[in-house]
């Protein structure tokens, strides 16, 4: 495709997805296997999930949702990643990270929860890093409570 005929086929391809799919547009849908507060996400329960590797299409990493956690502290870390702290309602606190969201909507939230509770989704993970090791949250999903 010639550069001056990119935004057409932009146009073009859009169409097309619309009347296929709605004008609502692909829904993303994501498997959830437990709920959890920051205080679950214990060392002992992410060594156990990395016993459960390698992961892959055939044996999916578990995925946890951590349903109304309030974000105490977040900063942006590697120019495009945003790191944060979240504490729940039973009082545990845990980190996470997401990778790749600054500028996107995931990361936006995070910066910008302003003491609302979101829902968080991701990969519950030991964290080892200059010697020390911590378990923490590989954020997926952010989800404003409504």
């Amino acid at each position: 495709v010639k550069r001056e005929n990119e935004m057409a086929l932009r146009v073009f391809l859009s169409d097309c997805i619309e009347r296929q799919v709605g004008p609502g547009g692909v829904i993303r849908r994501l498997q959830i296997d437990a709920a959890m507060q920051p205080a679950g996400a214990t060392r002992e329960l992410a060594s156990d999930l990395s016993s459960l590797a390698p992961f892959g299409s055939g044996n999916p990493e578990p995925r946890f949702v951590l349903p109304a956690v309030r974000i105490v502290k977040a900063d942006v870390v590697g120019g495009n990643h945003v790191r944060c702290f979240v504490a729940g309602e039973d009082g545990g606190r845990l980190k996470g990270i997401c990778f790749r969201c600054v500028g996107e909507p995931h990361g936006n939230a995070l910066l910008h929860s302003n003491g609302l509770p979101l829902h968080l989704t991701g990969h519950i993970r030991l964290d080892r890093w200059q010697g020390r090791e911590n378990v923490q949250l590989i954020i997926e999903d952010v989800a404003q409570l409504s």
